[in-house]
């Protein structure tokens, strides 16, 4: 289950963080850190048994916007 070939030739990043029962902290960092990297066209899964992010909806815009799928708990505004 890897990500997709880019046009440069590298692979798009794939993230499977599903059912790792971490926390609303813990998603809402990951999410954050990962929005403030420069990868771009990736898939991340950081739904299943997680808690629902609660102060990252502007990360997970900017990660789609940067041609990110992700799926996560809860609802994005």
């Amino acid at each position: 289950m890897g990500g997709g070939l880019l046009a440069s030739g590298w692979m798009a990043p794939e993230i499977d963080l599903s059912d790792t029962s971490l926390s609303a902290v813990a998603v809402d960092q990951f999410l954050n850190d990962l929005a403030n990297t420069f990868v771009v066209d990736g898939r991340l899964n950081i739904a299943g048994n997680n808690a629902a992010h609660t102060a990252s909806d502007a990360a997970i815009v900017a990660l789609r916007s940067a041609g990110w799928q992700v799926v996560v708990n809860g609802t994005v505004v």
